[in-house]
């Protein structure tokens, strides 16, 4: 006899949903999957590959996008919105100020120690911008650029690398730009709508509030 399931539901923001939204986005054939897992009663291959026990505070590539985060060689982020929240504080005498978080910083730490090549890429010309990213030794440090696209192709020709060793993280229109030349697009939870439907992957938490180092574990986990 068979039997049709005609509905379920599942709570928004679980490890389902996400699944079920990965699916739909890749144009998977979700009800052959189902099919699949019911009659074989196994996990599927990313479950096995990528482990069982998955940080609940990270977003689970697809088998798809961790075999790209594999293969990386270098990893280029912009900064407000994806370092910061986006906020420039302005006070009396017009000094900024932005927020950067330590936590993220030592995510960057762990990727350069891994062996990989790290930097950013900046619209914004600010000087502190700038001296926060000199403390993190970013490789990379390009601020006041405005076309990131030639920025990206630069340092890809100076370092040999194909796109599909090369990620960029970003929040903004502008940064379709740089992803138009990388093999693996990042976004921050905060990015606008437009860049998060180009993003391959698409992080938990917003820019400022552990975004840079949910995307640094994510990568470092799938790479080891």
């Amino acid at each position: 006899m068979t039997r049709i399931i005609q509905s379920f539901s599942i709570p928004d923001g679980s490890t389902a949903h996400h699944r079920l939204s990965e699916w739909k986005r890749e144009g998977a054939n979700i009800s052959a999957i189902i099919q699949m897992l019911l009659e074989s009663g196994q996990i599927t291959d990313q479950e096995t590959r990528l482990g069982d026990n998955w940080p609940r505070d990270w977003k689970r590539p697809t088998e798809t996008v961790a075999e790209k985060m594999r293969n990386l060689k270098c990893i280029l982020f912009d900064v407000d919105g994806v370092f910061t929240d986006g906020t420039i504080l302005l006070d009396s005498g017009g000094n900024e100020q932005r927020r950067f978080s330590v936590i993220d910083g030592h995510g960057i730490a762990l990727l350069r120690n891994s062996g990989l090549l790290v930097g950013v890429v900046s619209r914004e010309p600010s000087p502190i911008t700038r001296a926060r990213m000199e403390k993190l030794r970013m490789a990379e440090l390009h601020v006041g650029a405005k076309d990131k696209s030639v920025v990206l192709r630069d340092i890809k020709a100076r370092h040999d690398l194909s796109d599909d060793e090369i990620a960029f993280m970003g929040d903004d229109v502008p940064d379709l730009l740089a992803f138009d030349e990388v093999g693996l697009r990042l976004a921050p939870h905060n990015a606008q709508p437009t860049v998060r439907d180009a993003a391959h992957w698409v992080s938990l938490k917003a820019g400022g509030n552990g975004a840079v180092r949910e995307a640094c574990e994510v990568i470092l986990y799938c790479r080891n």
